[in-house]
């Protein structure tokens, strides 16, 4: 069964660059071979049984063009492939939609889960092995004849990446922002210092250690704060 698809069209399933896969002979050897008496008898083994295209690859020729592995190609190679596809029932066969919609939600989870993490070495190193994995993956389908859109999850795979990139950044921009403002005021600067950098610090409930606390008081404070407004009494203290 050839796989084509609403316009007739086949993915042609070539196997290697022209002469690499299937053996050239031209017309001059094959002249050599019949005037040589010694070889004359080497044509029909290489002939019986076999199929011969038959091409004009001379410069200039119509029968010359591009094809995905070479630019400069004899036409014939896609005859050539087409009757070795037959024979050997191997077409490429694209991807179906319901497929790709599975990698792609698997992709998303994985990006997704690894942005939920504090440091965005997370998400990057996820990404990069996703997109090493996606490379794998599409190289392991296609020598197995099966066409998986890499250009499509590729771009659905960036645009993720993207989204994902900017929502981290923005949170860690916004926690970083509270934290400075919150603390910057009532703590010394080397405590806010660590809180930014450690961010994982900011927690409902404290954390316990062993430590000595001293209690004392300021002569004369309970009188001067009678006499100064908060605001100052605040500056003064800090």
């Amino acid at each position: 069964v050839v796989p084509i698809d609403d316009r007739a069209r086949v993915f042609v399933p070539f196997v290697g660059h022209f002469g690499d896969d299937f053996e050239i002979f031209t017309v001059h050897e094959f002249l050599e071979y019949y005037k040589d008496d010694r070889f004359r008898g080497n044509l029909s083994d290489i002939f019986e049984d076999a199929i011969v295209l038959i091409s004009d690859i001379a410069t200039g020729t119509s029968d010359m063009g591009y094809t995905p592995l070479e630019s400069n190609s004899s036409l014939v190679t896609l005859h050539s492939s087409m009757l070795n596809g037959f024979f050997s029932n191997r077409f490429y066969t694209p991807w179906s939609g319901t497929g790709l919609i599975v990698v792609m939600m698997l992709v998303i989870l994985v990006l997704s889960a690894s942005a939920l993490f504090k440091s965005p070495l997370v998400l990057y190193a996820a990404g990069l092995l996703t997109l090493m994995g996606i490379l794998v993956f599409t190289w392991t389908q296609f020598v197995q004849f099966k066409l998986f859109p890499v250009v499509t999850m590729g771009g659905i795979f960036v645009l993720v990446f993207i989204v994902l990139s900017a929502v981290s950044a923005l949170s860690t921009f916004n926690e970083r922002r509270f934290i400075k403002n919150t603390f910057s005021k009532y703590v010394p600067k080397p405590v806010v210092k660590e809180l930014l950098d450690r961010p994982e610090l900011v927690k409902i409930g404290g954390e316990e250690r062993m430590a000595t606390v001293l209690f004392t008081d300021l002569a004369n404070f309970t009188s001067t704060s009678e006499k100064l407004p908060p605001k100052i009494l605040v500056g003064l203290l800090n």
